[in-house]
């Protein structure tokens, strides 16, 4: 009852007010842990308790009142108070179970007290060293806040995974965390075989969807491997989800407007955001009824972006889902009848394909989200086009249906806020500088050969590389090793860290005058990005879909002199537009208009493009029912499963 009068004045937007009647109740019940929780979830929500509540807090001189009394530190900014208070707590009977070190730190962490965090993870691993999962939990977070604010401390973080490892090389928690630091670090090559080894230990385990996803940067692995890998992953995936089947009764009229369920952890400022968002704000209301199943935090992640797509399909279908089970999901797209559903993330992090698994609409479809077929036996149909997936040759690799796009499945706006492109640096310089702001867990050894054989090709040229885990200086060091092992010399590789502002990001491009394309995994945010800002983008087409995305948008700006058919044609493009600075400067004056005139930018006709698509998949569900799925064929047996 108590905790209901909260509810209602919380419910109500009287947030603060509600905080005051909770510490008035809590003077008289102050062993209410209901009570108690309630009043946590309301310090968490807002973003500075008023001064008249923190001296109301203080007076609580009771355990689980000094407890409140720190969150509501922690949560106003004050983590100098909260640290000396927490120092106090614990000197007291049971002080360290009413508040453990690692949940202090998690509240440190996520107020962005960065340093009282990092300190508190290594008393968590001190006061529990034999607990290897917190160990583990600690050692991810300690990464995370490296990457964050403190990058010189990366190395004491992967001395503390490596000295585990070494001392308990059979423990998954030991495992996992070496191969997080290596990940962190941005090398596939060496973070890759210890995933592998965690997951013959624990192949059921949540994580090895990300196992997955990350297989799509192995350069090394065959597109047959990867298929297995993703076959053998979703027959283990499928047989895990727990949930009633849900009716799938729908009008089979072909014509009538139809109910499209947008599916994701990613609708706000995210790539995946930054292409969907301006498509499905212009659907045709007439043709489509647009419902989108976010899996955001609906405070912390409701961005200005999110809340534009909010805006646009109304707050009566829109959806926030982080916090349903199988069940409640699948039922609630049930009750909302979707006839076509739409995977967003594939086997990303915070995916939701358990409510595919399930079959919680007739027609299911993977777009945008995923480089490569998720081999979910009840997804249906997959977006893609034919440079990504040429005909026939594709069909074979995919266990969904392709349905290639006439002008690509890709359209995204770009600020026009960004300044225009600046002359290529080489007019300047005098020697041309390649770039890649992507991703470099794209990086992978192949890669690392071409380019160097383009550096060595092309004297005086420099590489400049852009990306988050380029803050650490043993990260750097270790990516120019491997240059230096094909002759490259490390002061022809130069870094830059992450950009705090977007429109900074942009501006970094003018320090480039080629963009060069991972080969394994390529580009697409930062495709785009590059030829918006007027610089060309050099890729060579490999045969998995990953490979073959930015040949795709090449093709959509008529830039297919830009795509190489080997790695000798590779070597003639980039060193004819190295001996030809005028015609640089020329291309790069023309290309923002090239983009803006492109399939690139027509976000209302990938709308229209969408809707056809729809229309088709529907028609045949309702006249044929749905296309045979590949993934009804057993995966072959990998050698560790034999």
């Amino acid at each position: 009852m108590k905790d209901l009068t909260l509810k209602k004045l919380a419910s109500s937007g009287k947030t603060h007010e509600a905080m005051h009647k909770g510490i008035h109740l809590l003077r008289k019940h102050p062993l209410d842990k209901q009570l108690l929780r309630h009043m946590e979830l309301l310090v968490k929500s807002v973003d500075r308790p008023d001064p008249e509540f923190m001296d109301d807090v203080a007076g609580l001189n009771f355990p689980h009142g000094r407890v409140l009394h720190i969150r509501a530190l922690v949560a106003s900014g004050n983590a100098t108070e909260a640290m000396a208070m927490y120092k106090k707590l614990v000197l007291g009977p049971n002080g360290r179970n009413l508040l453990p070190a690692r949940e202090f730190a998690k509240l440190l962490k996520d107020a962005k007290c960065h340093e009282a965090a990092e300190l508190m993870y290594w008393r968590a691993i001190a006061d529990q060293p034999e607990d290897m999962q917190l160990v583990q939990e600690s050692i991810e977070n300690l990464l995370d806040l490296a990457e964050l604010a403190f990058p010189e401390k990366f190395s004491e973080t992967r001395e503390l995974a490596e000295f585990i490892y070494k001392r308990f090389p059979a423990n998954p928690h030991a495992l996992f965390a070496i191969a997080q630091v290596w990940y962190k670090a941005s090398r596939m090559d060496r973070c890759l075989p210890y995933f592998r080894e965690f997951f013959k230990l624990n192949p059921n385990h949540a994580a090895r969807a990300g196992f997955v996803f990350n297989l799509n940067y192995d350069e090394e692995l065959s597109r047959e491997g990867l298929v297995e890998e993703h076959k053998s992953w979703c027959e283990k995936y499928q047989s895990l989800v727990q949930s009633k089947p849900v009716s799938l009764k729908r009008d089979k009229d072909p014509e009538r407007k139809l109910k499209i369920g947008y599916v994701s952890p990613d609708l706000g400022m995210h790539p995946v955001g930054f292409f969907a968002i301006p498509v499905l704000v212009r659907h045709n209301p007439d043709q489509v009824e647009t419902f989108i199943y976010s899996h955001r935090d609906s405070v912390a992640q409701h961005d200005a972006f999110s809340q534009r797509l909010q805006n646009a399909v109304g707050e009566d279908h829109w959806r926030w889902i982080s916090k349903d089970s199988t069940s409640m999901l699948t039922s609630r797209i049930a009750e909302d009848q979707i006839d076509i559903l739409v995977d967003l993330a594939g086997h990303s992090h915070l995916n939701r394909l358990d409510a595919f698994a399930n079959r919680a609409a007739p027609v299911q479809v993977s777009w945008l989200g995923y480089p490569h077929s998720t081999w979910l036996p009840n997804m249906d149909y997959r977006l893609s086009d034919s440079v990504v997936e040429p005909e026939g040759e594709a069909d074979a690799w995919s266990s969904e249906t392709i349905y290639r796009m006439p002008n690509g499945f890709h359209a995204l706006e770009m600020d026009s806020a960004f300044l225009e492109p600046a002359p290529p640096p080489c007019l300047k310089n005098g020697y041309i500088t390649f770039g890649s702001f992507n991703n470099i867990n794209k990086i992978g050894s192949r890669t690392i050969q071409l380019w160097a054989s383009l550096l060595r090709a092309v004297p005086d040229s420099r590489l400049l590389l852009k990306h988050k885990t380029m803050q650490v200086l043993e990260n750097r060091e270790g990516i120019r090793s491997l240059f230096a092992l094909e002759g490259i010399h490390p002061n022809r590789i130069s870094f830059k860290g992450i950009t705090r502002h977007r429109d900074h990001h942009f501006q970094a491009y003018a320090q480039m005058d080629i963009a060069l394309d991972p080969f394994g995994y390529n580009g697409t945010t930062t495709t785009c990005e590059a030829l918006y800002m007027g610089v060309p983008v050099l890729s060579l087409p490999g045969e998995k879909h990953a490979s073959r995305v930015s040949a795709s948008l090449l093709h959509r700006m008529g830039l297919d002199g830009w795509i190489a058919k080997d790695k000798k044609h590779y070597l003639r493009i980039a060193c004819h537009a190295a001996r030809n600075f005028d015609a640089l400067a020329a291309r790069r004056r023309r290309m923002r208009t090239d983009f803006l005139e492109s399939p690139l930018a027509d976000t209302v006709g990938l709308a229209r493009d969408l809707e056809m698509a729809y229309r088709s998949f529907w028609k045949q569900y309702c006249e044929e029912g749905l296309p045979q799925n590949n993934a009804a064929q057993p995966a072959t047996p990998t050698k560790d499963e034999k």
